[in-house]
Order: C-alpha cells, then sequence, then structure tokens
C-alpha cells in the first residue's frame, strides 16, 4: 500500500496530519534524548476524539521545534501541512471536530513510512527530509 495524497477522506488527513508532527518534532531529538515520547504520541488519544482541537496544541507545542529544524525542513513541513489542511473539505468546523474513523491509522502510517524512506538522489542514499 502506499501513501495517497489525493485521498481526501478527512480521517485520513489528519491522521497524515499527526504523523508529520511526530517527525517534524522527533527529527530534532539526539541521541541523548533516547526514546522520548512526542508531543503527538502523548495527546494521540485525545487527537482522535477532537482532531481539530488536538490539531491546535499540537501546532503550537511544535514551534520550538521548528526553530531547531535546518531552514529546509521547516519548509518542507509546513508546505506539506499547508497541502493536506487544504485538501480537508468539509465546510463546517464543528463536524472537523468530531471523532476520527478508523482509516486514520492508514494516513498515519502511510504518511510516517513516507517520511521515514530513503531515497536515492544522485546516487546516494540520503533521508527523505535531508533533500530540502
Amino acid at each position: 500500500m502506499e501513501l495517497d495524497s489525493q485521498n481526501s477522506d478527512r480521517s485520513y488527513l489528519f491522521g497524515r496530519l499527526l504523523a508529520i508532527a511526530e517527525k517534524a518534532e522527533s527529527s530534532t531529538y539526539t541521541d541523548a534524548d533516547g526514546g522520548r515520547e512526542t508531543n503527538a504520541i502523548r495527546l494521540w488519544s485525545a487527537y482522535v476524539q477532537h482532531p481539530m482541537h488536538g490539531w491546535a496544541i499540537l501546532k503550537k507545542q511544535l514551534i520550538p521545534y521548528y526553530g531547531k529544524l535546518k531552514p529546509g525542513s521547516r519548509y518542507f513541513y509546513e508546505k506539506l501541512i499547508e497541502e493536506i489542511v487544504a485538501t480537508i473539505e468539509e465546510n463546517d468546523a464543528a463536524q472537523l471536530n468530531r471523532p476520527l474513523e478508523d482509516v486514520y491509522l492508514l494516513g498515519y502510517y502511510l504518511q510516517r513510512r513516507e517520511l521515514n524512506q530513503k531515497k536515492k538522489v544522485d546516487g546516494e542514499t540520503i533521508d527523505n527530509t535531508e533533500e530540502q
């Protein structure tokens, strides 16, 4: 199964956003941080029940981590988030905050896999987020 960037299902898209928040934060961790949990993981249950409220909290908590990212990586994550948010088709804000359906897991894990894949660029294997 591959990430479907054309999928406009609300739950799928919120799952993708969760994966991006997790990756953006964890990519700033050093070896000394060990197995530290990200804010995305800590807020998972609340996020699934109230995704708009959870996203607002996560977005706010990402601010200090964005300062630690390389400018290219920061731009990459923000552009990806912007593209996903623009795809959410709900017009009613109250509907955006209703609990996610299980398909969010597909969005989360497929986006996570996409972000963690190594890619070949000019014959070199590099991290997906380091190519920016």
